[in-house]
Parts: C-alpha cells; sequence; structure tokens
C-alpha cells in the first residue's frame, strides 16, 4: 500500500471496466488516457488526502482501518481515501476502485508545475508521507516502503514532476534520454505520431507557421498542448527541437 499525484483538470467520477488489474482505467472522457508520448510509469494502490487550497477543506476520512492505520495511532499520517493511482510520464490519474475489475475515475491532473515534498518518513513502521501541490490543491499521499523496491512512489513523482518542469529545447540528447529513461525523446515521438495522420499536408517542413503561436508553444510546452497544434506548427517545432541541440545528430566530421 502507498501513495502519489499531481496538477490540473478533475473530470467528472466516470465508471470505467478494465480487462485486467493491471490494465489502467479506460475512461470515456476529454482525457485521453492513451495519448501519443503518454507511458504509464507506476501503478498502485495508495491512500490519498486531498486538500482544497482555496479554502482548507479536506476529503473525508475513509472508513475502517487499515494494517498502516493500526501501526501509526497517535502518529500524525494522511487520513485520506484509498485510490488506485496510475502515474503517467506526465499525468496522475486516480481512480475509485469500484470491484476486481471495475474502477471510478476520481481525478486527473497534470505534473508541469508540480512541486513534490517528503513530508514524514517513519524507519519503525516503514511508512512515507509526501506532499505534491498543483495549482488549487495539495494531496497527501501515503506509501509503504519495501525493501528492494528499486523506486518508491516520492522518488518517482520527483523525478517525473523535474523532467516535467524541466527544459526540453536545448538540452543534451544524452540528458533528455537519462531524463525520460527512453531511447527516443517523448517531444519526437509525439509529434511523429501525430504527423503521421497528416503527412500528405502541403509545405510540411516547409511553410514557416505563425511566430507568436510558436514562441507561445515553446513557452507553455507540454506533450498534452501538442494535440492542439498544426501540422506545420508541430513540424516547425521539431525542426527547432533538432537545430537547438547542443550536439548534431549527424557529427559534421
Amino acid at each position: 500500500s502507498s501513495s502519489s499525484s499531481s496538477s490540473a483538470s478533475s473530470p467528472s467520477p466516470v465508471r470505467t471496466e478494465t480487462k485486467d488489474e493491471n490494465d489502467p482505467p479506460v475512461a470515456q472522457t476529454a482525457f485521453e488516457m492513451y495519448a501519443p508520448g503518454r507511458k504509464l510509469v507506476k501503478q498502485g494502490g495508495l491512500i490519498v488526502m486531498k486538500i482544497n487550497k482555496k479554502d482548507g477543506s479536506q476529503e473525508a476520512e475513509q472508513n475502517g482501518t487499515s494494517a498502516e492505520d493500526e501501526a501509526n495511532k497517535g502518529k500524525a499520517k494522511p487520513k485520506g481515501c484509498r485510490r488506485h493511482v496510475f502515474l503517467f510520464n506526465d499525468v496522475c490519474v486516480l481512480a475509485q476502485v469500484v470491484s476486481a475489475h471495475s474502477s471510478r475515475l476520481d481525478e486527473v491532473f497534470y505534473l508541469k508545475s508540480c512541486e513534490v515534498e517528503s513530508k514524514q518518513v517513519s524507519f519503525s513502521t516503514m511508512i512515507q508521507i509526501f506532499q505534491v501541490e498543483t495549482d488549487d490543491k495539495i494531496y497527501l499521499f501515503q506509501e509503504k516502503l519495501e525493501e528492494g523496491t528499486e523506486r518508491n512512489w516520492f522518488q518517482t513523482f520527483e523525478d517525473l514532476v523535474t523532467t516535467c518542469n524541466d527544459r526540453v529545447f536545448g538540452a543534451p540528447l544524452t540528458e533528455l534520454l537519462e531524463r525520460e529513461k527512453s531511447t527516443v525523446p517523448s517531444i519526437v515521438q509525439t509529434i511523429v505520431q501525430i504527423l503521421g495522420k497528416s503527412i500528405a499536408t502541403p509545405g510540411l517542413f516547409r511553410t514557416p507557421s505563425n511566430p507568436k503561436l510558436l514562441s507561445n508553444m515553446r513557452q507553455n510546452f507540454s506533450l498534452k498542448n501538442m494535440r492542439s497544434c498544426t501540422p506545420h506548427l508541430l513540424s516547425e517545432l521539431m525542426t527547432q527541437f533538432l537545430d537547438e541541440l547542443p550536439t548534431p545528430l549527424i557529427e559534421f566530421s
């Protein structure tokens, strides 16, 4: 058992069926679970408490007590609800487990502009509490630390939030691939997948796009925003990304 989260819009709860307990819920909402470039990094059941930053209101405590509850009587910890957390490379999805093969989408928030902070670690009970702060909410996550686990939830959140808020244009390719734990940068994968549907667009990679739109896209860069770009804007983003690599893909020598 553990906990995790991050920032953005919250779609209405939707009942979703999953083919297997290891599959993320496929929700019929504006949120696209399988958007180009989106990868599932970690998933699991965690205790999550949500705090509204505007009025300080908190989510009601879940009925019943867990093993962690009994072990931590008298200790400060989030009194939240158990959620199944799906952590992608750019977004966090919280879902209520309805049954073994059914879950209800609770909230979605994007990792860009989030802040992650460890709040408390108990080595006697091996429980860690950490906080993810978005523009409008604070999420407290409780996770059970387990020996032999390569990356716990806090470390995974921290890595992904750092990547989402880090520079993409002008970053060394080796650094970008190391941050994303990938062999192809997410920006390249996303552009190629989207342009695959518009490859016959006249003037692709030749016709310049609106400089203002291009500048705005770069300042507010995210894989999510790229889906609303025109083919010409995407092709120019790809060109600029390649042009600004500190080391060319093909060496002059």
